[in-house]
């Protein structure tokens, strides 16, 4: 998809062994139940507004460069997941993010994250020049690796569980 503008209302999506690129692409979903076993997503300057949606990724690679993502009320399972993101931008509120297994690396991000649970088991995630904010946030974090060079955490009301943990 190249320039495109997609809106999905209440839509089940399922997606086996797919390759996805977006280039240049607006995506809004409300209310979309979204399953996703081994696909591969490119997204280069997306812009995703997510409100309401239930997200199941099971041995997807993520590659996000240029992609602004906002996500209100959203539940998100990854297992097995490889996540990459490079000059993001990512606001969540309101969000229930559960991740196993997951690889993650970030270089020049901008995370908001507002009133979200996030359980991480057994994660490596690799940040660089990151800045995080969180806010009344969640976090549970069991044999999770953080490697983190030049980044910027702000924290207000932030309860972290940590068991086996490195960083």
């Amino acid at each position: 998809m190249v320039g495109v503008v997609e809106v999905m209302l209440g839509v089940v999506e399922v997606m086996v062994g797919v390759v996805e690129v977006m280039v240049g692409v607006v995506e809004v979903m409300l209310g979309v139940v979204e399953v996703m076993v081994g696909v591969v997503e490119v997204m280069v300057g997306v812009v995703e507004v997510m409100v309401g949606v239930v997200e199941v990724m099971v041995g997807v690679v993520e590659v996000m460069l240029g992609v602004v993502e906002v996500m209100v009320g959203v539940v998100e399972m990854m297992v097995g997941v490889v996540e990459v993101m490079v000059g993001v931008v990512e606001v969540m509120l309101g969000v229930v993010e559960v991740m196993v297994g997951v690889v993650e690396v970030m270089v020049g991000v901008v995370e908001v994250m507002v009133g979200v649970v996030e359980v991480m088991v057994g994660v490596v995630e690799v940040m660089v020049g990151v800045v995080e904010v969180m806010v009344g946030v969640v976090e549970v974090m069991v044999g999770v690796v953080e490697v983190m060079v030049g980044v910027v955490e702000v924290m207000v009301g932030v309860v972290e569980v940590m068991g086996v943990w490195w960083r």
